[in-house]
């Protein structure tokens, strides 16, 4: 772990979700650049045992032993980004340890409250085997698409849905001015 003095003169990157994809993507490319600054990553994830497994992951990571040695550090936190309460304690988190956030990346989505199994799926390949389609991953947009289409959401739940997790919880996330930290 950094030291204080390291997270106070560190460039603070928030990563929501980035235990996984491109989250996690962004977080190794970030380190690994060649760069002469150093970072502070902080990883999300719903649960904090995933975004501490993405960070020891990042440990691990050969290519990166040169960022972590010139005092860039990874930090796992808990958000999600559907819980206002889970972002508000992010929020103040943040505030209190590092005083400040530099670079947010908003990578978290959300999956509607349908199954691939409810037949969502036959839209876009009816007769795809289903191994196939257990292993494509879909972005939260995307999965948003395909309730609408199956009629499993209205365009009215996913346009909310999709509004609450992209704006209203960064929105939230980010009113660390009222709480007398600079952003």
């Amino acid at each position: 772990m950094a030291s204080e003095k390291e997270s106070r003169t560190n460039t603070i990157v928030l990563i929501t979700g980035g235990n996984t994809g491109i989250g996690l993507a962004t977080a190794q490319a970030l380190l690994a650049a060649p760069s002469n600054k150093s970072y502070t990553v902080v990883v999300t994830s719903r649960a904090l045992e995933r975004a501490t497994a993405a960070v020891q992951g990042l440990h691990e990571d050969a290519t990166l032993k040169s960022s972590f040695s010139t005092g860039s550090q990874v930090v796992p936190m808990q958000l999600d980004v559907d819980d206002e309460e889970s972002i508000k304690a992010l929020r103040q988190t943040i505030g209190e340890k590092f005083g400040r956030l530099d670079v947010l990346v908003n990578h978290a989505g959300t999956p509607p409250s349908f199954t691939p199994t409810s037949g969502c799926f036959s839209i876009l390949a009816p007769s795809a085997p289903s191994r196939i389609i257990a292993d494509f991953t879909l972005s939260s947009a995307v999965l948003l698409d395909f309730a609408v289409a199956s009629g499993t959401m209205s365009t009215r739940e996913a346009s909310l849905k999709s509004f609450t997790t992209n704006v209203i919880s960064i929105h939230i996330l980010l009113e660390i001015h009222s709480q007398g930290y600079l952003v």
